[in-house]
């Protein structure tokens, strides 16, 4: 699946996002699974951040990221997860269906 966010109007451009998820044909065709197994790419485009200083220079940010959608915040990596739940408490919870 593709997908591009759409921001709101009024912010300064460039702002940009493309996403594609990636997940096996027969996952997901599969209506007993209660999430899908995925994994995902994207490309973002922004102005400078204003931490970064850049002041009137041209020119703006790019990046790419990618990553997967665990099934349980266990599968995290023991050290990464010990520093999120120091540094993100509130973002380390899971969501309950």
């Amino acid at each position: 699946m593709n997908n591009d966010t759409v921001y709101p109007p009024g912010l300064s451009a460039p702002r940009a996002q493309s996403q594609t998820m990636f997940v096996s044909t027969d996952k997901f065709n599969d209506a007993d699974l209660p999430r899908l197994p995925s994994v995902f790419s994207s490309t973002v485009t922004m102005p400078w951040q204003e931490w970064m200083e850049m002041g009137d220079r041209p020119g703006h940010l790019l990046w790419h990221a990618a990553g997967a959608k665990l099934g349980s915040i266990d599968e995290l990596p023991a050290d990464y997860r010990k520093r999120a739940e120091a540094e993100y408490p509130e973002r380390m919870t899971m969501a309950r269906q």
